[in-house]
């Protein structure tokens, strides 16, 4: 948002996903992937609400929990939900059919490069503004109640409305694409340099 007030000093070069080093298969289920990232992420009652929200539907259900909270700890976890301390995000993005994300910039831009519709769950502040532009622009939908049935209507709803979702993701997944990453990053130090010198 508000693009427009940078100047040319600023290169918009997107983000730069890294590779995925595992594999992820797709059963056939819809897969409903739920993470709450990598450093805020101990919120047992949250997922504790996911758990009863899929129990017994006909939904692959992976989460993954971090280090700080003990995958044993959840009781009556149905055969249909996978709990993991981690996963290959990357792999996993490419077969889900939805991603419930506590909205972490670094999360949202990887679920939008997979062409991956979004419940969106901040937690923070500045999880809470990326939340609000990844809804503006249709990537996703926000999650206003945590409790296991307004979590599971929400995915009910992206998913009877993916193929809207994935349309409104697509340009997002394109202009990340012909951002440039890295290398463009690195064209744009040397053009600085570069005019820098001249001018000296």
């Amino acid at each position: 948002p508000f693009s427009e007030t940078f100047s040319d000093r600023y290169a918009f070069v997107g983000p730069l996903p890294r590779e995925k080093t595992e594999e992820f298969k797709s059963d056939g289920r819809k897969t409903v992937y739920i993470s709450l990232g990598t450093v805020n992420n101990k919120n047992s009652r949250f997922y504790e609400n996911c758990i009863k929200a899929f129990s017994g539907e006909n939904v692959r259900v992976v989460m993954s929990v971090g280090q700080r909270t003990d995958e044993n700890s959840f009781s009556d976890v149905p055969a249909n939900i996978e709990l993991h301390t981690r996963v290959d995000q990357m792999a996993v993005l490419e077969a889900a059919d939805v991603f419930i994300t506590h909205c972490g910039m670094n999360s949202v831009s990887e679920s939008i490069w997979c062409g991956v519709p979004m419940v969106l769950a901040p937690q923070q502040s500045e999880e809470a503004a990326v939340a609000r532009r990844a809804a503006e622009l249709g990537a996703g939908l926000r999650l206003e109640r945590r409790g296991p049935a307004a979590i599971r209507a929400a995915v009910e709803q992206v998913l009877g409305h993916r193929e809207r979702y994935r349309q409104a993701i697509a340009p997002l997944a394109a202009g990340f694409r012909a951002a440039g990453g890295a290398a463009r990053a690195a064209e744009k130090i040397e053009e600085t340099i570069a005019r820098q010198t001249e001018e000296a």
